[in-house]
């Protein structure tokens, strides 16, 4: 539990509200929570009365006076920036985390090579410098968590030797290697494949235990760690084929152990740092292992270059006629954007994902790709209202449940299914508003378009501005209180300058300010370009009153405004603007220097927040209602991609051009007949290819029909191995909550290229 980042802590929180309280989760939270089913939570383990009471009456009571979050919270008291009404505005945690771990720094040192290096380093210090005794404390700190390491991996020697005293045959047998490895790995260089997978695995562990679980830590690029000892043991029959394989997948159902977000994301293929082709015998086993174990919660990020063969393209195609799970990254495009944050050629080669689809250098990098970001549609409604934000009140739901799910004027379906209208009718606004941005002109005043969006490039600036100055006082606490000598151990530079990785100790310093609803924004500014002053539809008062209302009695408006054009269809008209809306953020985020030196970096992706997020929102202009989940990531909106996914393809691609280094999320729901047959798959090959070739930066396939994702609601019995990519990553659609469901469900399923 990382209990010192916050004690309201998802673990936390599960551990005690849901003590032996099957009770409290089928009344209080039927549908869920944190993003899991009630299903879900029910297989949360059950902690004893002794852990209960600890929780309850000593650990929670003093984490809540001492963690990050109560400290960041005094030090914003303090400087006048506490205001709990900027989360309507503000995503801010208190992690850093989504860190791709050394792992191969460990296969090549072990980590008693790690504590002599420690050893070294504070033996060349000058006793006299200003900064000795800090750097001293440094060092030593490292030696002791390298140490640490060697006696928690001899701990499972020792379980192993005594399980094996009562086994017997190949069990025993194994038994025995295990201790053997456990004494080795990660102490040691790693000598074979086996013990490199060990090690690689041990080190993800005590990374997790470091840094407290949730940590959103990556494994990097696994296939180029474990081939040069695949191959060595291939070669000298130290191994088979069969039994590499099963290691992989047994890594692989490790990786997927973790109750929420833990270790995550595999990275293969693409090329090495000379720019060759990477792929090799190991990247198409990870292919096998996701395909034979249908995915599980892990994603598999699968680098394309020009130079990656045809076939293992193809290969990781095919992956798709079993399950979800795997996210395409175009090397080009990802490359380009981690040179233009400060890598040199050979490190931005060597590029891995983390968290939900965010690039990093590999061990080299604070991570920090999440954990501070925007939200965007609140920023849309402080630009359309002077810099406020309405005050929705939530709990007015009655009048519009006459809304049916019927289609528009022109024959097109509206963009939300009936009960997701039933469960936000008529979220109207109190008369209450928030002044939350900067003050821009009246809607009256806006004369064109441009007037719009210069307002909201204004009120862009403002949230991204106080966001930076936030997550600078939040990352100086967890540099002061917190600081990560065992991940700092593995990150190239902290070693060599004596620093801590939370305080810019890695050779690449980078923060973030992320972001998703690209589509509702941009389909919103469309809308109004179209209706207010193309058409001359209404005028913005009108629009804005309609807006305050959430459309009640104003259907012909809304279905008006849903049929203006929208981004997603390869029509310049919209994606001219999403291009805008991406490159305003885009320079906006960059232009601010990180306090570690480099950049902020942004992105847009989503994880389950866009459901949550369009809690938030009272009703946009391009025609959604107040309270009804935003567009995810780089992703149209829901319903609103009606020209075929070649189209909606083309205008990912444009929308990827702007650098945004940490990452998007483009997610398609296609229908597996399109697979099916062998001139299937190699169309969608040859999909993919072209969309690269265009200029996309990563695409994701969710190969489900609405019919089935419709009969796993109904019937979760029947599909305990459905598994989704939900944005970034993957779950079961089974442990997702029902709004989450709902929203993957609202998306549109393509039947042909």
């Amino acid at each position: 539990m990382y209990l010192e980042r916050t004690a309201d802590n998802m673990y936390a929180v599960l551990s005690t509200k849901f003590y032996k309280s099957e009770k409290i989760i089928a009344e209080v939270y039927p549908d869920g929570i944190a993003g899991v089913s009630a299903e879900f939570l029910k297989k949360v383990p059950c902690i004893t009365e002794e852990e209960y009471l600890a929780l309850t009456e000593e650990i929670i009571p003093y984490w809540k006076k001492n963690s990050i979050m109560t400290l960041w919270e005094n030090k914003l008291k303090e400087e006048g920036l506490y205001k709990p009404s900027d989360s309507l505005i503000l995503f801010q945690g208190t992690a850093q985390g989504h860190i791709t771990i050394g792992a191969k720094k460990v296969l090549d040192m072990g980590f008693k090579g790690i504590a002599l290096q420690a050893k070294q380093q504070l033996a060349k210090l000058d006793a006299g410098a200003e900064d000795y005794e800090a750097k001293k404390a440094f060092y030593e700190s490292v030696q002791i968590s390298a140490n640490a390491v060697c006696i928690f991996a001899n701990r499972y020697a020792e379980l192993a030797e005594e399980m094996a005293k009562k086994a017997v045959g190949e069990r025993k047998k194994e038994l025995l290697e295990i201790a053997e490895r456990c004494r080795r790995v990660p102490a040691e260089p790693a000598r074979n494949f086996l013990e490199a997978i060990q090690s690689i695995w041990m080190t993800m562990v005590v990374s997790l235990i470091s840094y407290g679980d949730n940590a959103i830590l990556a494994s990097g690029r696994i296939d180029q760690y474990l081939y040069p000892y695949y191959k060595k043991d291939i070669e000298s029959g130290l191994i088979t084929r069969e039994q590499a394989l099963e290691a992989i997948e047994e890594y692989y159902m490790l990786l997927a152990t973790n109750i929420y977000f833990g270790p995550n994301n595999v990275t293969i293929g693409g090329i090495d740092k000379e720019g060759n082709c990477a792929v090799n015998d190991v990247s198409y086993m990870f292919l096998e292992s996701h395909k034979n174990l249908g995915g599980l919660r892990n994603g598999l990020a699968v680098r394309i270059s020009k130079n990656t063969p045809r076939e293992f393209i193809k290969r990781t195609c095919e992956t798709h006629r079993k399950t979800a799970g795997v996210a395409f990254y175009n090397d080009d495009v990802v490359i380009r954007d981690l040179m233009e944050d400060g890598y040199s050629l050979a490190d931005a080669r060597d590029y891995s994902i983390v968290g939900c689809v965010e690039p990093t250098g590999s061990g080299n990098n604070n991570g920090y790709t999440g954990g501070n970001g925007l939200l965007m549609v609140s920023i849309l409604e402080m630009a359309l209202n002077e810099g406020r934000k309405s005050d929705i009140d939530w709990g007015a739901f009655s009048k519009m449940n006459n809304i049916s799910k019927s289609t528009s004027v022109s024959g097109r379906p509206m963009e939300i299914p009936e009960e997701q209208i039933k469960a936000t009718n008529n979220s109207k606004q109190t008369g209450s508003w928030l002044p939350l941005g900067v003050k821009t002109p009246p809607a009256s005043e806006f004369k064109s378009i441009e007037d719009v969006k210069n307002a909201f490039a204004a009120q862009l600036k403002y949230a991204i501005d106080l966001c930076a100055h936030k997550a600078e006082i939040k990352d100086q606490i967890i540099a002061e209180y917190y600081p990560l000598p065992l991940i700092s151990s593995l990150t190239e530079g902290c070693l060599e300058s004596g620093t801590d990785v939370t305080s810019g100790g890695a050779k690449y310093n980078h923060g973030c300010i992320t972001n998703q609803a690209l589509a509702t924004v941009a389909d919103s500014l469309t809308a109004i370009k179209w209706a207010v002053f193309d058409k001359k539809i209404l005028s913005m008062d009108e629009l804005l009153n309609h807006l305050h209302n959430n459309f009640d009695g104003a259907e012909d408006i809304r279905q008006q405004l849903i049929n203006a054009p929208k981004y997603g269809n390869d029509d310049p008209y919209a994606d001219d603007m999403a291009l805008w809306v991406a490159k305003v953020y885009t320079d906006t985020v960059r232009s601010k220097r990180f306090w570690m030196g480099g950049v902020h970096r942004p992105c847009f992706i989503s994880a389950l927040s866009q459901t949550a997020e369009g809690t938030l929102c009272a009703a946009t202009p391009d025609g959604r209602l107040a309270g009804v989940p935003v567009s995810n990531g780089l992703s149209p909106s829901n319903k609103a991609d009606m020209n075929g996914m070649t189209a909606t393809l083309h205008s990912g691609a444009l929308a990827s051009y702007p650098a945004l280094s940490d990452g998007t999320a483009l997610n398609i729901t296609m229908n597996p007949n399109i697979i099916k047959t062998d001139e299937g798959l190699d169309k969608f090959t040859s999909t993919i290819e072209g969309y690269f070739d265009l200029g996309g930066r990563q695409v994701q396939f969710n190969p489900i029909s609405i019919e089935t994702l419709l009969d796993a609601q109904k019937h979760p019995g029947n599909y305990t191995g459905l598994n989704v990519k939900v944005s970034g990553f993957s779950m079961r659609f089974i442990d997702l909550p029902k709004d989450i469901q709902d929203d993957i469900i609202a998306r549109t399923e393509y039947s042909a290229m």
